[in-house]
């Protein structure tokens, strides 16, 4: 998830700001659509979902799977949680919209302690975390997660890897992101600049956090000219990239000019007939033990 709390320095402008939340917000509420048609169930590996009654969402966006949760579960309690004010004012208008009195959001900065009691959810689900938080807040967050959890509640998390695809100027832009986040102080998974960004390394985190019964599930989401996806990633990436600019000329790994032409080459390529492309995620969860 692209984060857009700048800091006073920034040389973004207000307006700028805003366009920024709407058109990452847009962004984030298609990319819901397409896992949603991806994922089979909300609650992967749960055949019962009579037990679940509390539900944590962290870094819940717009609220696609928490409104989700809600409607599908409506004697289930949904909280929703994320760093942006925008998207929690977006997700409780459409709660409220929805009629959907079991569904609650709150910003809160999901770095920091998570304030809720010991003992408190059924289930917490966390969603494309591995971009916005750095690499050492993740062993506290699965430690705090496991502290709300009920004994027996479940922690699921969900994660993708770079899309592989047969264009090379696609290729290049997912090295460069890569490289980007490698270059980022703290964010960095691996200690090289693999595009390998954290699939890998969630068993071991959860294992390491003292979760047990961990299981896993591997979606694999074809975009290739033609498919189903396409038109839905192709959006999702031609804006993540264009939102990723600044940070790009930030990082002066680019300058205006090459990044130009670089997206310019990049929206073309995925034009072409024969385009393929392919992008994998990971559902992985695990499970609080009754006696941690």
């Amino acid at each position: 998830m692209v984060q857009n709390n700048r800091s006073p320095e920034s040389s973004e402008t207000p307006s700028t700001i805003v366009d920024n939340n709407v058109t990452e917000m847009a962004r984030l509420i298609d990319l819901h659509a397409i896992l949603a048609r991806t994922r089979e169930v909300l609650f992967p590996g749960h055949n019962d979902t009579t037990d679940i009654r509390y539900v944590l969402d962290i870094a819940c966006g717009p609220g696609g799977w928490a409104l989700d949760v809600a409607f599908e579960h409506p004697k289930v309690e949904v909280i929703g949680i994320d760093m942006n004010p925008a998207m929690i004012k977006y997700a409780s208008a459409l709660a409220h919209s929805q009629g959907l009195q079991n569904a609650h959001f709150r910003t809160t900065d999901v770095l920091k302690h998570l304030d809720f009691p010991d003992n408190t959810f059924d289930v917490v689900n966390a969603h494309c975390m591995s971009s916005s938080i750095p690499a050492s807040a993740w062993p506290a967050l699965l430690q705090d997660c496991m502290r709300i959890l009920r004994p027996g509640g479940v922690l699921y998390l969900l994660e993708a890897e770079t899309p592989i695809t047969n264009s090379g100027i696609c290729e290049r832009v997912g090295a460069l992101l890569a490289q980007v986040k490698h270059q980022a102080d703290g964010y960095a998974l691996t200690n090289d600049e693999s595009p390998v960004a954290i699939t890998p390394l969630l068993g071991p985190f959860l294992r390491q956090a003292g979760y047990r019964n961990i299981q896993h599930k591997a979606y694999a989401i074809d975009y290739a000219k033609g498919a189903e996806a396409y038109e839905g990633c192709y959006d999702n990436f031609t804006v993540e990239l264009q939102l990723l600019k600044s940070f790009l000329l930030e990082a002066e790994v680019l300058t205006e000019e090459e990044f130009d032409k670089l997206y310019r080459d990049f929206t073309i390529a995925m034009l072409v007939d024969g385009f393929c492309g392919i992008w994998y995620w990971l559902s992985i969860w695990g499970v609080k033990p009754a006696s941690a």
